[in-house]
């Protein structure tokens, strides 16, 4: 199983951009790819702090987390692509019949169009996404989700991220 951004995607400029256009929103200069991408596959909190400075105790905060987030639904696909590489690791996996899938806590609407988009979603035997279970990771409860609908037991699955 493999974490979705920032292990087989590149994500980093969509969501930097998103946090780029709330920035100018607010009448604040844009930052560079290079600062905002360390912090762009860790989660929406992170990438605020980051780009605005704000954690989750802002008085702020849901208000630019919202709007974060539907900035960035609406050019998810815009610059994303699969890191070198990944592409043959994931053709040798299918060659050899290995079955991989994608564990993100990335929530559904985003990540259903990414997946598509790169046509992941053809690939992957399973997508679990950080609203499929009750639990997100670093939680198990995505891990043994996966291994309930493979059928395999969960000792079995090795989680990739980078």
């Amino acid at each position: 199983m493999f974490d979705l951004d920032g292990t087989l995607i590149d994500s980093a400029p969509d969501l930097a951009g998103a946090l780029n256009a709330l920035r100018i929103k607010r009448w604040l200069p844009p930052l560079p790819l290079a600062r905002l991408r360390p912090f762009a596959s860790n989660s929406a909190c992170e990438l605020l702090g980051a780009g605005a400075g704000i954690d989750d105790t802002h008085p702020d905060y849901l208000v630019m987390r919202d709007e974060l987030l539907e900035c960035y639904e609406q050019h998810t696909t815009e610059h994303i692509c699969l890191f070198d590489g990944v592409d043959a690791v994931l053709a040798h996996l299918e060659n050899n019949h290995i079955a991989w899938g994608i564990v993100t806590n990335k929530y559904q609407r985003f990540t259903t169009p990414v997946v598509r988009a790169l046509g992941l979603d053809q690939r992957a035997q399973i997508i679990v996404c950080g609203d499929t279970a009750a639990h997100a990771k670093p939680h198990p409860e995505p891990l043994i989700y996966t291994a309930k609908y493979l059928d395999i037991p969960p000792c079995n699955l090795i989680l990739c991220r980078r």
